[in-house]
């Protein structure tokens, strides 16, 4: 998705298109817990995304799964995770531009 900036951008827009009950799942890559290595900007860890999901409004959030964490040798294919978050009310439809 692009650094965060743009992550929570597409996360809080997504939020005002849900309807109440409705689940956002998004899969990304992102920066492996524990990994000493430097990433793009776009991959941050698990906690960040669902602490910006949570900052929006999705209630609960979690990680449903991670898939070929890599942390001693990661290639620009591993290390990618599907995280979830609930709209829990309804919300106003103002989009950002």
């Amino acid at each position: 998705m692009g650094a965060i900036d743009a992550i929570r951008h597409v996360y809080r827009n997504s939020y005002r298109l849900i309807l109440k009950g409705g689940i956002l799942a998004n899969a990304d890559f992102i920066k492996p817990m524990g990994s000493p290595f430097e990433f793009e900007p776009g991959r941050i860890l698990i906690e960040e995304h669902l602490n910006l999901m949570t900052s929006i409004g999705f209630n609960p959030t979690s990680c449903v799964k991670e898939f070929e964490v890599n942390i001693e040798n990661p290639e620009s294919h591993n290390n990618y995770a599907c995280m979830i978050g609930v709209v829990q009310h309804m919300v106003q439809l103002i989009l950002d531009d």
